[in-house]
């Protein structure tokens, strides 16, 4: 689905992330923080400027392949997203995790 919202769920033992193509063009045209770089005030203006998506299609792919791209030691952008989210969910009590740390199994 295009239009769909951004989603986090789990399906069949799966943890899905999706957004629909259109939405993701929206996201990348209407995004609030200029921190972020996708926004920019222009004082000439007296306004802020955003990107404009020409193809949500091709754009999509780009962002996909940005979510793809390895670093030197094989970890992509969505690796650090999970990694976050994992500390997050254990600093905020997530159920289903043991008290104590074990030594690593390789």
């Amino acid at each position: 689905m295009k239009d769909q919202p951004l989603t986090v769920e789990i399906v069949d033992g799966e943890l899905r992330i999706s957004i629909g193509v259109s939405r993701l063009k929206f996201a990348c045209e209407h995004c609030p923080d200029e921190n972020i770089g996708l926004t920019k005030y222009d004082e000439d203006l007296d306004d802020y400027l955003s990107y404009e998506v020409t193809d949500e299609r091709a754009f999509a792919d780009g962002v996909k392949l940005a979510l793809q791209g390895e670093a030197e030691d094989g970890t992509t952008m969505v690796h650090q997203l999970l990694d976050k989210a994992m500390v997050k969910a254990i600093e905020d009590g997530a159920m289903g995790i043991g008290d104590n740390m074990k030594p690593q199994e390789w």
